[in-house]
């Protein structure tokens, strides 16, 4: 399969933003200076991008070193452990929008690969049985003794130990893309703990219409400006690119895939799975990564006030730099669903029962947040 390689810098970049953007890279020569999920290399280590052909539209292949438990346990090594904000029930819009469309109130929920498991903190202060787990050990000692009341457990995401059909949504944030034999075991599996109806919800990196548009951004070398997945210096090295087989990469140092929204619907229609939701958010990362680098020195209030506004334009949302997929393990009668999703209104009420629950748990406490 032809490939095209390039090399990578990242720019400086919200903490908050690490988790949803650690895929967004370009090319460039990259420094690595820690981070948040944006830690994904020692400092000095460079990202390779692969560009590889396929069927809608290929994919993007990032390479910087193994990414196995070890490694993930030195990235949240360095970052404090704050849950104020999760245990108010705090999600990220794009996030909290979908989940609480798609999953009826009080389900059984399972973050697979939760790392610092704000979402399931998040989660169980709206009402909902969450879970976490994950394969880095450290990591979830270190939650345990703060949080011993949630429940986590040490587990590889491609062989869960739990029986079939034991969830009504599984949410995968940020973590099929990191396997360099690709997501298909992960989801399987994803797939093989949901009930008949549950919902997996499944993000990733995105490689969307604006990159797919402008190939040439990754295939000629070009210097990369601004990258969010890191701390470091901008870039301003000439770089060149070759083309390689993709058998031919470094796969001993596979870091994670970018997917198209076709790609990746296509590979959980392929395992049984019923696509029902596809959504991009992002885009003014995407325009400050690879187009306009001033867009990432907005001040913080600015950018995500701009970015939520950008996100909610629907033209635009198509060049989102992360995707969410909604996929339903389908429960049906001669092909047809008996599983609608919450209609606006239900899920205006969830979001209200668990506001008021939050709010009376906390005091009343509330507060705004377009991220």
């Amino acid at each position: 399969m032809p490939a095209q390689r390039t090399l990578v810098r990242p720019g400086a970049a919200r903490p908050e933003d690490a988790r949803d953007a650690s895929g967004r890279a370009g090319v460039g020569r990259i420094w690595r200076g820690g981070g948040h999920r944006a830690g994904i290399a020692a400092a000095g280590r460079e990202l390779r991008v692969v560009w590889q052909a396929g069927d809608h539209g290929g994919r993007l292949a990032f390479f910087s070193g193994c990414t196995d438990a070890a490694y993930w346990d030195i990235v949240w090594r360095d970052l404090g452990l704050s849950y104020r904000r999760s245990r108010r029930g705090h999600l990220p819009y794009q996030l909290r929008s979908t989940f609480l469309r798609w999953v009826a109130p009080g389900g059984r929920v399972l973050e697979a690969g939760c790392g610092l498991a704000h979402f399931t903190v998040a989660a169980r202060a709206r009402g909902f049985a969450a879970e976490g787990v994950d394969w880095a050990p450290e990591t979830l000692g270190r939650i345990r003794a703060l949080l011993p009341d949630v429940p986590l457990r040490l587990a590889d995401v491609r062989r869960l130990d739990c029986p079939d059909a034991s969830y009504d949504a599984v949410y995968s944030p940020g973590v099929c893309e990191h396997f360099a034999e690709g997501p298909e075991q992960i989801l399987a599996e994803t797939y093989r703990v949901l009930k008949p109806g549950g919902i997996a919800i499944v993000s990733t990196p995105c490689l969307n219409e604006y990159l797919r548009r402008r190939r040439h951004l990754y295939e000629n070398g070009s210097v990369l400006p601004y990258e969010a997945t890191g701390k470091g210096e901008r870039s301003t090295d000439p770089v060149t690119s070759a083309s390689e087989p993709a058998s031919e990469a470094p796969w001993n140092d596979f870091y994670q895939y970018a997917f198209t929204p076709e790609g990746m619907s296509a590979i959980l229609r392929g395992l049984g799975f019923e696509v029902v939701d596809v959504r991009l958010h992002g885009t003014l990362l995407t325009l400050a990564t690879w187009s306009f680098p001033w867009l990432g020195r907005l001040p913080g209030w600015l950018g995500r006030l701009l970015g939520f506004t950008v996100d909610s334009l629907p033209v635009l949302r198509r060049w989102g730099a992360s995707c969410i997929w909604v996929a339903r393990r389908p429960l049906s009668v001669t092909g047809v669903s008996l599983i609608p999703p919450l209609n606006e209104g239900a899920a205006a009420d969830q979001e209200k029962r668990a506001t008021t629950m939050i709010g009376e748990q906390r005091g009343g406490e509330r507060e705004v947040d377009l991220r």
